[in-house]
């Protein structure tokens, strides 16, 4: 071998072993380099249950990376869970658990963030699917560090949507349902919460309490009470034609208009309350405030 080719073999050895020796320090030091990440995976989880009458749900993503959730109608009478983790699986545990009460079955599915670094290379983020028989009565509670939330036509007692400290943001959607109560409480550390509401649904109370992001609300609710309070953005009502309700509407920096008459009892610059004319009816009431966003109520 001339020394050229010599040179070349040990130039490469080299590089292997220098290349070698980051992976080893980067594994001892805790970190990983983008471009040399042997833990990087994409691993799923799935486990299934039979439905039952009624059904109490309970899902919370703690993902320190993010975490998805997303509720839809299965195509059968089986209750379907996938569990899809994106990035390092070492550093998020997912747990699951069936259980059968006197109230029907309890489901509860839990994704666990094992790492504290937020900021690490190595955060991962979770998405969880749940796929419910739409013929069953549900009760749904759905906690995010942060990620986006879909719930699609379903039918029940109670739909809840609460996040735990430090939410960073996330969309949530609620399309279509049935519900006696609807309650979405995002407002916690408010001035980091970044996520916009769309909601359409039918239900007999709902209660919006969101820190940053814009609401738009589809609803066949004709009664009982609907309010929605955002500390920055802007809310849109859509209610039935012909729907008689009482609205109070205020908003820090911006303007409220409903495109249905009213029977006006206090008004002002950013304030409107009042009765619909053709229905003086104080069965459904509509309590709706910003605090820096325009408010519109209008027919859907």
């Amino acid at each position: 071998m001339n020394i050229k080719g010599l040179l070349l073999a040990t130039a490469a050895i080299v590089a292997v072993v220098v290349v070698i020796a980051l992976g080893l320090l980067c594994v001892l030091c805790g970190c990983t380099a983008p471009y040399l990440d042997p833990l990087s995976s994409h691993n799923e989880y799935t486990a299934s249950h039979a439905g039952a009458g009624n059904v109490t749900l309970d899902v919370s993503s703690g993902a320190l990376g993010g975490g998805d959730v997303r509720i839809m109608p299965s195509l059968n009478d089986s209750i379907w869970i996938k569990v899809r983790i994106d990035g390092n699986p070492s550093t998020i545990q997912v747990k699951t658990d069936f259980s059968d009460s006197a109230d029907g079955l309890r489901l509860s599915v839990q994704t666990i963030s094992l790492s504290d670094e937020l900021f690490s290379l190595r955060s991962s983020r979770s998405v969880i699917e749940v796929y419910l028989p739409p013929n069953a009565t549900y009760d749904v509670q759905i906690k995010t560090f942060s990620g986006d939330v879909y719930v699609g036509p379903l039918q029940g007692r109670s739909l809840v949507i609460a996040d735990p400290p430090y939410r960073q943001n996330g969309r949530i959607t609620v399309d279509g349902g049935n519900f006696t109560l609807i309650n979405l409480d995002t407002a916690e550390q408010m001035a980091k919460n970044h996520g916009d509401i769309r909601l359409k649904y039918n239900a007999t109370n709902v209660y919006l309490d969101i820190g940053d992001g814009n609401v738009e609300i589809d609803t066949l609710q004709t009664e009982g009470r609907l309010k929605a309070s955002v500390f920055s953005g802007d809310i849109r009502v859509a209610v039935p034609a012909g729907t008689g309700f009482s609205l109070d509407a205020s908003t820090g920096k911006g303007v409220v208009n409903c495109a249905i008459p009213l029977k006006t009892e206090q008004s002002g610059e950013g304030y409107l309350k009042g009765l619909t004319i053709d229905h003086l009816s104080r069965n459904f009431t509509i309590e709706l405030a910003s605090g820096d966003g325009n408010i519109a109520v209008t027919t859907g």
